[in-house]
């Protein structure tokens, strides 16, 4: 007997106030800071809340985010924004991805969905909604434009996402990879 959805707020209600203070704080210091900051704030947020354990998916979608962004390599470029680098690569892309598709995972985890493939399907739309949400937010309303990218027309409708069409389908891509992936870590985990 399949069990139907629920979503335990135990945690709910301080990972929204986290998230509305990240969001508040972006209108007023630099955009880079933020979202490092947001990380490392995340990172001892997970451990006083007593769930380190998900820290393991952290880990992962900060690999896959920094395998993106040196594949990437100058495709990231924020012009006057003055984001940090290290040689060629702009941590402000690998923090915000990181941090975003650890964001999905933590998200699908208040829902209880026993079955892969519906887990897999549902955060894709999730992925997708929130993907194209904070790219407009990030675009009209932050004024944070890749300077590298913006002779690239965005997606239709939206506007967002300038860039080769390369960079658009694994944009889209990104967030279905790395949940299937953190599934296939639970399976593992499980095992042992």
């Amino acid at each position: 007997m399949e069990q139907k959805s629920l979503i335990d707020f135990k945690w709910i209600y301080y990972d929204i106030i986290l998230i509305l203070l990240i969001i508040i704080v972006f209108l007023v210091i630099k955009k880079d800071m933020i979202m490092i900051s947001a990380f490392f704030v995340l990172i001892i947020y997970l451990i006083l809340t007593k769930r380190s354990k998900s820290l393991k998916y952290l880990v992962v979608s900060t690999i896959i985010a920094t395998i993106w962004v040196i594949i990437a390599g100058k495709i990231y470029g924020y012009g006057s924004n003055n984001f940090i680098t290290i040689g060629n690569v702009t941590l402000f892309p690998i923090f915000a991805w990181a941090t975003g598709l650890y964001a999905l995972k933590h998200f699908m985890d208040y829902m209880v969905i026993r079955d892969n493939w519906k887990k897999i399907v549902i955060s894709s739309i999730i992925f997708w909604v929130l993907l194209l949400t904070v790219e407009i937010l990030a675009y009209h309303t932050f004024n944070v434009r890749n300077a590298a990218t913006s002779n690239y027309p965005g997606l239709p409708i939206c506007d967002c996402i300038h860039g080769p069409v390369y960079m658009q389908i694994t944009y889209l891509l990104m967030g279905p990879i790395y949940y299937l992936l953190t599934l296939l870590l639970d399976k593992i985990y499980k095992k042992h």
